[in-house]
Order: structure tokens, then C-alpha cells, then sequence
């Protein structure tokens, strides 16, 4: 068994030099891949990154990746002869002491004397061994394998087997771990039989039984932080000391592997939905009924959400104290020091907060809003306790009135980092529940989560940051619906001057400040046509164009012709006031700049959709795309742009009342 340890590590090492060369490049790939536009709505949240497609890894990188994979592959086999060995090993020591212990029930008091011994030489025996946990091992080799399947691209079931594979395995630990805690438990109730006549203290005896042969799922914080971590059932060679996980380290392993089945499938979910033509795959519609109809099941094998809430349980039945130490770092939040050793924290909160907010990811892609609203709500109450545990014990998220002397090089990192995450769920929840509080039109309750986060971001991010901006602005939209014209502009000018400092700041704007001015300024601008003020409406397009123009400027490429498209459709809203104002000379002026405008972006398009038109030209017309139809010679002729035809309209009528 000494020899396949420490061959399955060596190769456990080759592999973790692979991966971690495979994901820091892959990710680097990514980053340059993927620019995701920002908006009011997905500012400071992880929410806007919707589930993609991954993309493939250059041949490099696919070697690498599969070089991992083998190693990985070679180091579970040696893993799982080692766990089998030490399993037969533990499984014929605990029947030698089942024998030994039915023999000598007579004479409880010495045995219990002789074990408490036993015990104390077997702590002293393994604090000089080196410690190996089979069971992570194991699990986390399935785990990696997974994630190279996924980066890999493989077949999905790859995927989804290594994950199974982790759960089953974890289980059938559990199991059978629960069944030798039961022996144990008998054997302890023949010993009280055994001391009735009062030879022994049964409440003494009690004691020191549970102290000598504790559960692997640990009672008492103060006990695990102390160092006694260790369980009782374990099995030695000459150099390694087989541990077992504990109850709460097994319950965060499966758990990941759940969460991670979960969002397997509600890509696969996603990518279904995008790929039909049924209605309504669009997330945030313009829907007028107060009940938005929900989308229909989904049309995978395997539902999302059976997976989130099996996880979700198996972190709910840990207990009441969701903070439990360990000595393996990579499964701890934060960690903290005592003696010359560290000990690592788990806080299952987190874990717990986290599967739920997956979980309102999969209703709110479904639109079942209601639904949504109360698992954001159970988050919340979530994160309200973590608040309270912070307030009372003087370290985040730390129960049982545990003084952290150390954690990081300081007590006061780690509780800085669970204030940090728990003030970030909660900016996260309570913006979710703000924007689904108006997909329902429940406006008072989005208008008071939107006050909530407005506070929390002013804290986070500063007075004029453009997280602030985002708030006031989605303040205006919410005011706007409920038909509160005056509070909307006022939360708009606001917006206004935050995005316009920022932009001062920056010069260019290349924080993003340009692009939500405009945005917001558009806004006021349809604000005063409803407040029938025409001619402040016309003075802030002028404005909305400017800045148009600007970014037009500044961008190239595809971004130059969305800006072209931008400023044609400013020019064609001036067009229409001036026609309101009878301001016949400014709206055929407006007019022909539109259509200058629009004729400039399609100029740039028409470019880059002739050689796809050219190619689609011999297929089948079934196949043909819509926006086209092919005549003589290959001339393709666009259908006409409803905006086009409409400022057309508008242009012949101004130069007929002009004539």
C-alpha cells in the first residue's frame, strides 16, 4: 500500500501541473473570447453571465488537457486498489475486536481502562505518521476529471459519469460508516449492561467512550479546533495514517458534484430552448399580464433543479452549526492558526447561499417569477443570520463564541473576507429581487429593495460610482411604470451626473460612462414627450446625438455601425418633434440626416452579408433565409426596414406641406 501511495502521488503531481497549465491558459482564452456588454440591471453581478458554449481549445492546449486526463486516470486506479486494501483491512480489525470485546464483557471496567489507553497510544502513533485522506483523494481525481471533460469538450456523459461517480462513491462511504458506527454503539450499550452492579460509572463511562471512539462527523467546534479532528476509525502502515472524512467534509464534496450536475443540465436546458422556435425563449419580455406565462418543461432528460435542491438538502442536514473545522485546505473558506499547525473552516452557509442563488438562475430563465421571488427570499433570510452571527460573535460567520487568533497572518483578514462575501450576496440578492419584483409588478416591494441596495452600493462602491448611477437609473424606469413622471426625472438626472463625471474623469469615456449616458439621457428625453415638454425633449436629444456622434468617433467596426444606427434613429425622433412643433425646414433637415445615417451603417453591413448571401444563394429555397430573395444575376434586395419606410413617409409629407 506504501508503494501505490506514493506512485499514485507522483503521478497525482504530473497531473496538477497539466491542469493547472491547461486552465490558466484556457482561461486567458476565454477572457479574450468573451466581452460581455454591461447594462443597468447586471452591473457588480455574475448573474448577466448566462450559460456558453465553451470554446475549443487550440491542439497545445488539447494536449496538455490530455495529458492530464491520462495521469489523473492512472493515479484514481492506484487510489482505488490502495482504498480497497484499506478497507479489507479496517473491515478484519473491526471484526478481530468484535470477537475480542464479546469474549470479555465480564470484565467491562479493565476493558475500558485498556481502551482508553489503547487510544491515547494510537494518537501519539498517528501525530507522527503522515496523514492521507483515501476518500478526497478519490473524489476530487473524479472531480478534476470532469472539469477536463468539460474544458475538453468530450462527450457530456464523461462528464456526468465522473460526477456520478463521485456521489455514489461518497454514499456508499456514508453507508458504510454508518453501519460500523452502529457496532460501536452496541458494543457500548453491552458495556452499560455489563456495570449495572455498579463496578464502573455508567455516566463516567459514557463519557470516555464517546471521547474514545467519536463519530467522524464532529460534535463540538471547540473539539475539532483543538486539533482533535481525527476519527477513530482509521488504518496505519508503517508511513501513512488513513483517514476518513467527516460527515460535514463529504457533505461540501457531493454537494459541488450536485451543483455542478445542476448546471450541466440547465445549459443543456438553455441550449435546447435557443435552439427550438417555440415563443417566449426571450428572458426579459414586455409581457402586460401581472402572471408571466411560465415556459414549458424542460425538454432535457434531467431537471436542473432536482439536482440544486438535493444539494441543498444534503447542506441543510448537517445541522444547526453550518461551521465546522477541517485540516484539509482546499476544502476550507478561510483558516485560521493554532500552534504550529492551521486548521480550516468550512462554512456551509456559503455553500447554501450559493446553491440557492442557482436555483433562482433556473427559475427566473423558466419566467416562474413567484418562485423565484422565494428562494431569493429564503437567501435572504440566509444571509440576515450570517449577519447576526457576525454582530454577536465579532467574526463572520464563526459560531459557538469561537475567538479567531489567527487567520491568514490575522484575525481580522478572515473576518474581512466573510464580511466581504456576505455584503456581496447581499447586494446580489436584494438587486435580483428589486428587478423580479417589477417583472411581477409588485412595485412598492421592488421600490424598497432598489432603497436597500441603493444604500448597500454607496457603501460598497462610493457616492459617484457607476454602480450608484445603475440604481438611480433603474429608480427612474421603476417611477416611470408606476407613473410618477416627476420622481423618474429626478432619478434620472441624477443617473445623468454620475455618468457625465465619470466620463470627465476618463476623457473618453472608456469606462462604459459614455455609452449609459446616452442610455440615460434617451430616457429623459422620451420623459419630457410625456410631460408634453417638447422643446426641453429637443434640447436633450441634441444632446443624445452629440455624445452618438462621439462614440461613433472613438469606435470602429461593428461598434461604428450600431452608432451609425444610434444616431439615424435620434435624427428620426427630432425629425418628429420638429413635424409636432410644425417646424417644417429642422424636420426634412432631421429626415434626410436619418436616412443618410441609416444608408452609412447599411453600407458597412452590406458588405459583410454578401459573401453569407452569396453562399446561401445555392441552396434550396427551403433553406434560403428570410430577410432576402435572390433575382437576376444574384442581385440580392433587402426587404425594407420598417424605420426606413416610416421616415420616408414622414419626409414626403414635410416637403408636400413645404411645396
Amino acid at each position: 500500500m506504501h508503494s501505490k501511495l506514493e506512485q499514485a502521488a507522483h503521478l497525482h503531481n504530473k497531473a496538477l501541473l497539466y491542469k493547472k497549465k491547461t486552465l490558466q491558459q484556457h482561461q486567458q482564452q476565454q477572457q479574450q473570447q468573451q466581452q460581455l456588454p454591461l447594462s443597468y440591471s447586471s452591473s457588480c453581478s455574475p448573474w448577466s453571465s448566462s450559460p456558453l458554449a465553451q470554446q475549443p481549445l487550440p491542439q497545445p492546449l488539447q494536449q496538455d488537457c490530455l495529458e492530464a486526463i491520462y495521469y489523473y486516470q492512472k493515479a484514481l486506479q492506484l487510489y482505488q486498489e490502495c482504498h480497497l486494501e484499506y478497507r479489507h483491512s479496517s473491515s478484519s480489525s473491526n471484526r478481530s475486536n468484535s470477537n475480542s470485546n464479546n469474549s470479555e464483557q465480564t470484565h467491562a471496567a479493565n476493558t475500558i481502562h485498556q481502551q482508553q489507553q489503547q487510544q491515547q497510544q494510537q494518537q501519539s502513533e498517528k501525530e507522527s505518521l503522515t496523514t492521507i485522506h483515501l476518500e478526497l483523494k478519490i473524489a476530487q481525481t473524479y472531480q478534476s476529471l470532469a472539469k477536463l471533460y468539460r474544458i475538453l469538450q468530450e462527450e457530456e456523459e464523461h462528464v456526468i459519469q465522473a460526477h456520478e461517480d463521485v456521489l455514489c462513491f461518497l454514499l456508499q462511504e456514508q453507508q458504510r460508516q454508518s453501519e460500523e458506527e452502529g457496532e460501536e454503539e452496541k458494543k457500548r450499550n453491552k458495556y452499560m449492561t455489563a456495570t449495572a452492579d455498579g463496578t464502573s460509572t455508567p455516566a463516567k463511562f459514557t463519557n470516555n467512550a464517546t471521547t474514545a471512539t467519536s463519530s467522524s462527523s464532529p460534535t463540538s467546534v471547540t473539539d475539532i479546533a483543538n486539533g482533535n479532528i481525527f476519527s477513530s476509525k482509521y488504518t496505519m502502515d508503517n508511513v501513512f495514517c488513513v483517514v476518513p472524512l467527516t460527515m460535514a467534509e463529504r457533505t461540501r464534496i457531493m454537494s459541488f458534484s450536485l451543483n455542478a450536475l445542476g448546471h450541466l443540465y440547465f445549459v443543456r436546458e438553455c441550449e435546447s430552448s435557443s435552439n427550438s422556435s417555440r415563443e417566449g425563449t426571450k428572458h426579459d419580455h414586455g409581457d402586460d399580464d401581472t402572471q408571466p406565462v411560465p415556459l414549458p418543461p424542460p425538454t432535457t432528460t434531467q431537471d436542473a433543479l432536482k439536482y440544486y435542491q438535493n444539494s441543498l438538502n444534503l447542506l441543510l442536514a448537517v445541522g444547526d452549526n453550518h461551521v465546522v473545522c477541517t485540516k484539509i485546505a482546499s476544502l476550507g473558506h478561510y483558516s485560521q492558526r493554532r500552534g504550529d499547525s492551521r486548521v480550516y473552516w468550512m462554512d456551509l452557509k456559503r455553500d447554501i447561499l450559493s446553491t440557492l442563488w442557482e436555483m433562482s438562475r433556473v427559475r427566473q430563465y423558466r419566467r416562474e417569477y413567484r418562485d423565484q421571488i422565494n428562494i431569493l427570499s429564503e437567501a435572504r433570510d440566509w444571509i440576515q443570520w450570517m449577519m447576526g452571527c457576525m454582530k454577536k460573535d465579532g467574526v463572520a460567520g464563526v459560531g459557538g463564541g469561537m475567538e479567531m487568533t489567527s487567520s491568514c497572518s490575522s484575525s481580522s483578514s478572515c473576518s474581512s473576507s466573510c464580511s466581504s462575501f456576505v455584503r456581496h450576496m447581499e447586494e446580489m440578492v436584494e438587486s435580483e429581487l428589486a428587478r423580479t419584483y417589477v417583472r411581477v409588478k409588485d412595485w412598492n416591494k421592488a421600490h424598497l429593495s432598489y432603497q436597500h441596495v441603493l444604500g448597500l452600493r454607496k457603501d460598497m462602491f462610493g457616492e459617484n460610482s457607476l454602480e450608484v448611477g445603475h440604481v438611480y437609473q433603474s429608480l427612474s424606469d421603476l417611477n416611470r411604470q408606476m407613473g410618477d413622471l416627476g420622481q423618474s426625472l429626478g432619478w434620472n438626472k441624477r443617473a445623468v451626473e454620475i455618468y457625465m463625471g465619470l466620463m470627465g474623469e476618463s476623457g473618453s469615456g472608456s469606462n462604459g460612462g459614455a455609452t449609459y449616458l446616452v442610455g440615460s439621457l434617451q430616457h429623459q428625453g422620451a420623459l419630457y414627450v410625456q410631460m408634453k415638454e417638447l422643446e426641453k425633449a429637443i434640447e436633450i436629444y441634441w444632446k443624445v446625438l452629440e455624445e452618438q456622434v462621439k462614440l461613433g468617433k472613438h469606435a470602429g467596426g461593428e461598434m461604428e455601425q450600431k452608432h451609425d444606427n444610434g444616431a439615424a434613429s435620434t435624427w428620426s425622433v427630432l425629425g418628429n418633434l420638429y413635424k409636432s412643433k410644425k417646424r417644417w425646414k429642422e424636420a426634412k433637415h432631421c429626415y434626410q440626416m436619418a436616412l443618410e445615417s441609416w444608408n452609412s451603417a447599411s453600407n458597412y453591413d452590406r458588405k459583410k452579408k454578401t459573401e453569407e448571401r452569396r453562399k446561401q444563394r445555392n441552396l434550396p429555397k427551403s433553406k434560403r433565409g428570410d430577410s432576402f430573395q435572390v433575382e437576376e444575376e444574384g442581385q440580392m434586395v433587402e426587404d425594407a426596414d420598417s424605420n426606413v419606410v416610416s421616415v420616408l413617409e414622414s419626409l414626403c409629407q414635410v416637403e408636400k406641406i413645404m411645396q
